[in-house]
């Protein structure tokens, strides 16, 4: 790199931001990341949260440029509300996402009687052991099997048909650093019942548009209770919509703000 160059690291993740980390593993990831990350002059991030991360890490003496990043929907589907509970998870099958923890706590909370489906969109080959796990529970539960649903990687079309169809949207990550498809899912006026890991708390108004959950037992019995209640899951739905905005952050939009937050930088960034 020369001292002319403007070299930027876009961090989505880090394995440092992973939760549930010991100390001398979290000190450890920290130690890497310094490594690999001290030449460059900056970040680029999604959001304040993020750079707080970074900074919490050491990374004080470097140029972050915040992009919040947009909304990848097309035009808007009308939606059609189901008459029973159909939620929809977007997200792949690794540990990260708490599927298999969620999955455990729900069928703890269902009876027979209970009628609903939840569907899963995702890949199941990034971490194979995890996704494994995750289906044979699934294969093994009398109670969970005829209503989850593992539809695999999808396109943005096919996940944005879903959500036209789905009732309730529902995310177990552990840790969320933005949390696209829970941003998404509120433009299209879907309710979101969500663990509270990361930056999903800055999407969601509790009891308005959905609500957090701090733990998977809470979050499985906070499904099970719309499950049961439609005319409560209905009143939220109706929260939800007259909260939706239309989205104006454009992907054009986003390079415009690049380019206004780094055109003022000196060129010589040696001492970046």
């Amino acid at each position: 790199m020369t001292s002319r160059q403007r070299i930027f690291a876009i961090v989505h993740h880090l394995p440092s931001f992973e939760p549930d980390l010991s100390r001398g593993e979290f000190e450890t990831r920290i130690s890497r990341e310094k490594k690999i990350l001290s030449k460059i002059s900056g970040f680029l991030v999604a959001s304040l949260y993020v750079k707080n991360l970074l900074l919490e890490r050491g990374f004080k003496n470097k140029i972050f440029v915040v992009i919040p990043p947009a909304l990848c929907l097309g035009k808007s589907q009308k939606r059609k509300r189901p008459q029973k509970f159909r939620g929809l998870m977007v997200s792949n099958l690794i540990a990260q996402k708490g599927i298999l923890e969620f999955l455990k706590s729900l069928e703890k909370e269902v009876v027979p009687e209970d009628d609903f489906i939840i569907k899963i969109a995702g890949r199941d080959d990034i971490d194979t052991d995890y996704a494994k796990a995750c289906l044979e529970y699934l294969s093994g539960s009398s109670l969970l099997k005829e209503s989850i649903q593992f539809l695999g990687p999808l396109s943005p079309e096919k996940i944005e048909a879903l959500y036209a169809t789905s009732s309730a949207f529902i995310s177990a990550s552990k840790m969320e650093t933005y949390g696209m498809a829970v941003k998404e899912a509120l433009a299209c006026g879907i309710p979101v019942f969500a663990y509270d890991g990361g930056y999903v708390r800055f999407h969601v108004r509790p009891s308005m548009n959905g609500y957090l959950c701090s733990t998977f037992p809470e979050l499985a019995s906070l499904c099970v209770k719309f499950i049961r209640n439609p005319e409560e899951l209905k009143s939220l739905q109706d929260r939800t919509e007259k909260l939706k905005t239309r989205e104006n952050h454009t992907w054009d939009k986003a390079a415009e703000m690049f380019v206004k937050q780094t055109s003022h930088l000196p060129q010589d960034l040696s001492n970046a």
